[in-house]
């Protein structure tokens, strides 16, 4: 999301004015910007509009509530991605097996 998308809803949603929107310091929008893509409660498609309700109704505040379940949640998204990558691998391995080709999976293994 980008902040003037934030802003813009602030003010066309919950009557911000625009100095008002515009007088989010960068540091709060950053938290705002990291609780909005990271927490696992917010929307994939209503999530700019839940961010803006979230501050508009209850401040900064809540971002730093919402702070460390976001940092959870992309530790968790990373190992996801690991582990699938991990299993990818695992299965190219098999189908290289299933066809015949040993080599490649035992070249493989000894380099890690």
């Amino acid at each position: 999301m980008l902040r003037h998308e934030f802003e813009n809803i602030l003010i066309n949603e919950h009557q911000f004015t625009r100095k008002q929107a515009a007088a989010i310091t960068e540091e709060d929008y950053k938290k705002i910007e990291y609780v909005y893509t990271w927490h696992p409660n917010i929307d994939e498609v209503n999530g700019k509009k839940q961010v803006a309700y979230l501050y508009a109704n209850f401040g900064i505040g809540i971002f730093h509530d919402m702070e460390e379940s976001a940092s959870l949640a992309e530790d968790l998204n990373t190992e996801i991605r690991e582990t699938e990558k991990k299993l990818n691998e695992l299965r190219a391995d098999y189908d290289m097996l299933k066809k015949g080709i040993k080599y490649y999976i035992e070249n493989r293994r000894d380099k890690e």
